[in-house]
């Protein structure tokens, strides 16, 4: 039975304009979850350029809260309003009210933007001057970094724009564990040991905020009342690292602490002027880019990936949105961001079905876009940055990424659990090698080889992901081919090496502890004079090497598929029941059940999964009757 709307329901221009019960706490949930992703990436990028590197000031204060955040601001805008009518337009289109789908930053490519891009580039133009402290020299290399990291996010932008095109067939060829585990590999390292170890740091502030997260979000205990769990998290931590004399940077205990970075923050606010004009860094970045596309190329798979996530979880919600429209409108937003100054671009968020179930609709999207409009444009950021603790912000994307990881692990059948666990290593080593020294593995396999795991670590865990699904079900034609084409990528250093390119196929690059050893190539036999130009060890992991290793993968699978063919060794796993079937129809809700589902009563705005007394609950429906008839949009 299909539920029809009042004909003049959300029709005109006020159809953006919505009032119901879970806008005001779907809008404060989205506010404080791009805050607090605002907050903690800015607050890398000063604690790791300004604390450990020691860039001036000036020109992080520029570029940090004068471009990024106006471009970002620009962005979200931009894609929030959108959302907003593309579900006011489902809504009229269907006949059922749709909730618009969450859209901020994309927080997964933030952090490997800033952790993999920015502090790498960085670190190589300022070791050309032989670690010069020089001001000016700081300044060039940041500079440098920056404008790598805009013309990547732009890069990212076109590559989300083709995927989409391609999204159902994507949906289609790629296994659920390619494009869940890799995305979980970096909520789990980046966003969840990242932000744990700095709540570790101080634990007097950082205990608090962690444990309400569990407590608000996973005991489902409202502990603030009508205030929404992100700010009691941030607004507890704020208060505790206030009130600690070492977080808040007094007697000299820690010279930039909460006090000094508001003073900064202050002086930034009153000579601000937002500077959205920034295509000059996008040009200037693509010059030194190709080194660095093991890092884009995953991070655009990781983004296509993550919407693709996002919308089947909209899907199972009852909300079937076009997968190609919405990978368009996340693709040109991130593009705006890149074009205005931003490093960081901007997908749909997780979080669709919780704003659904308390009755959100249209209105909190649009009132969170001009919401960082506003902040973008006046500096406020650089306040905000300034006035929360990371300790406060911390266990907020701790939140993300342990939902990131949780969802994983539901949408993955059993049998492929061992898949999610290994493919979290190569981010784990990726994080590890930013977060502390590797002198005790200097001399051993493993340093070179945690290195190698980093290096393009999301394609790493997206191909490896791919080809160990087949093998576990047993479908070796399929392994065989993502195994060869991961050869290929190694072949070329996309992934695995510090650079890519084909010039370097004997040789590699390998990285901070063999400068310019790298480019000489390995010999093998007799000794050359001087000795090995590399030691053995760091030419285990040159190009050619992994490209052979994972072609033998290959012809097992091929190997194995003949046999298999030929009535020798099992047959493949029957996979129809798996919790993520792609070969379903887009569009088809008639899967979840009707008992669930609210007929809204005229005149009122809600599509609710939770019980509501006003609402008349449908009967259970039969499973071979559908209601694609009611439901069907045109094929996304």
């Amino acid at each position: 039975m299909a539920r029809v709307l009042p004909e003049d329901f959300l029709s005109g221009p006020m159809s953006l304009v919505t009032n119901t019960k879970g806008e005001f706490g779907a809008y404060t949930q989205l506010f404080f979850d791009n805050l607090s992703t605002m907050v903690g990436v800015l607050g890398a990028i000063m604690g790791n350029f300004s604390g450990d590197f020691g860039v001036p000031n000036d020109i992080l204060q520029n570029l940090v809260f004068a471009k990024m955040a106006s471009g970002l601001g620009l962005a979200l805008v931009w894609g929030n309003v959108y959302y907003s009518y593309q579900a006011a337009r489902m809504t009229r289109t269907t006949g059922r009210q749709y909730t618009a789908q969450p859209y901020g930053i994309n927080t997964v490519a933030a952090f490997a933007f800033v952790f993999t891009i920015m502090i790498p580039v960085f670190v190589s133009e300022w070791s050309a001057s032989g670690f010069s402290e020089d001001p000016d020299v700081k300044r060039k290399a940041f500079q440098t970094a920056y404008n790598v990291a805009v013309a990547g996010n732009f890069v990212v932008g076109i590559l989300n724009i083709v995927f989409g095109m391609i999204g159902p067939v994507i949906m289609q060829a790629v296994p659920p564990a390619a494009l869940l585990v890799p995305i979980a590999g970096i909520g789990f390292s980046f966003l969840g040991v990242g932000q744990i170890t700095a709540c570790l740091g101080q634990p007097i502030v950082g205990f608090l905020p962690l444990l309400f997260v569990f407590i608000g979000w996973f005991a489902h205990i409202k502990i603030g009342g009508v205030v929404p769990e992100a700010l009691t998290v941030i607004l507890l931590g704020t208060v505790l690292g206030w009130i600690d004399p070492i977080t808040r940077g007094v007697g000299g205990v820690d010279g930039y602490g909460l006090i000094r970075k508001t003073e900064l923050a202050a002086e930034t606010l009153s000579n601000f002027r937002p500077d959205p004009e920034s295509f000059a860094e996008v040009g200037a970045g693509f010059e030194i880019l190709a080194n660095y596309m093991g890092i884009i190329i995953p991070v655009a798979i990781t983004a296509t990936a993550f919407t693709l996530m996002c919308l089947l979880s909209a899907r199972n919600a009852g909300d079937p949105y076009p997968i190609r429209e919405t990978m368009l409108i996340d693709g040109v937003g991130t593009i705006i961001a890149s074009c205005f100054g931003s490093p960081f671009g901007t997908v749909v968020y997780i979080g669709h079905p919780v704003h659904k179930r308390t009755g959100a609709t249209t209105g909190y999207s649009w009132l969170n876009g001009f919401t960082y409009l506003i902040i973008g444009m006046s500096g406020l950021f650089a306040i905000f940055e300034a006035i929360f603790p990371v300790q406060a912000v911390g266990p907020v994307i701790l939140l993300v990424g342990l939902m990131i990881c949780e969802d994983a692990v539901k949408n993955l059948p059993q049998r492929h659990w061992c898949i999610f666990f290994f493919g979290l290593f190569p981010s784990v080593c990726d994080w590890l090698t930013n977060a502390v020294p590797v002198a005790p593995l200097s001399s051993s396999d493993a340093q070179w080889g945690v290195f190698a795991f980093k290096r393009g670590a999301v394609l790493i865990s997206f191909l490896w992901s791919a080809f160990l699904t087949y093998i576990i079900d047993k479908v070796w034609w399929k392994a065989a081919v993502w195994s060869a084409l991961a050869g290929f990528f190694s072949l070329f250093g996309v992934m695995h090496q510090q650079e890519s390119g084909v010039s370097k196929i004997n040789g590699g690059t390998l990285g901070p502890f063999a400068p310019g050893r790298g480019d000489q190539g390995c010999t093998y036999g007799d000794e050359v004079e001087g000795g090995w130009p590399n030691n053995p060890l760091m030419c285990g992991t040159i190009q050619w090497r992994f490209a052979v290793a994972y072609w033998m993968i290959t012809a097992v699978c091929l190997i194995a598929e003949a046999a298999q063919r030929m009535g020798f060794g099992p047959e493949p796993v029957d996979t129809s029941c798996d919790n993520m079937n792609f070969q379903v129809d887009w569009n088809d809700v008639s899967h979840l059940a009707r008992s669930d589902v609210l007929r809204i009563p005229a005149g009122r705005h809600v599509d609710t999964y939770k019980d509501d007394p006003t609402a008349e609950k449908l009967p259970p429906q039969d499973p071979s009757v559908t209601s694609r008839g009611a439901l069907a949009t045109p094929y996304p």
